[in-house]
């Protein structure tokens, strides 16, 4: 180019160089790349057992207000004065055995069932409902055991005064 004449042609090939895009990021970052369904299903697993933490004692409180009839304070204040703080996370280990069965399966392996049955971005809806379909029931068949466990370990030495 004329703006160049007269100049040492290997500091006009600085300058091409330096107008050019760079990507950066490939020579810096491993190429990304999609998680396998295992990986997938260990993710939803361990954010849903991470979740659980928070939401498991207002399972607990709204249980035990279902069957005793009492009200949110007076079932709050029962259980921590009664039972203790601790209390509130009474059967804990199922809830984390259905997270990690139930919703790892049903979160975890929708992308890769999705997928595998050709429901990207632009396929029909029915494709993905298929997916959903199919990875909520498989959890929901495996995940069952975890979810009447505890029901009934929301009531280990609390008295419903039924019976």
């Amino acid at each position: 180019p004329e703006i160049f004449e007269g100049q040492d042609p290997a500091l006009f090939e600085v300058h091409v160089q330096a107008l050019q895009p760079h990507n950066y990021h490939l020579d810096t970052m491993a190429e990304a790349r999609k998680a396998t369904l295992l990986e997938s299903m260990g993710l939803g697993g361990a954010a849903a057992s991470f979740a659980v933490n928070f939401t498991h004692p207002i399972e607990t409180v709204k249980t035990r207000m279902q069957v005793s009839g009492g009200t949110l304070g007076a079932t709050v204040s029962g259980i921590a004065s009664n039972e203790g703080v601790g209390a509130f996370w009474k059967g804990i280990v199922f809830a984390y055995g259905r997270e990690l069965s139930y919703t790892s399966i049903k979160l975890g392996a929708y992308a890769p069932v999705r997928d595998a049955l050709g429901a990207g971005k632009d396929a029909p809806f029915y494709l993905k409902f298929l997916a959903g379909a199919i990875t909520g029931g498989v959890g929901s068949v495996i995940g069952n055991p975890f979810v009447s466990c505890p029901s009934s370990c929301f009531f280990l030495s609390f008295d419903t005064g039924v019976g």
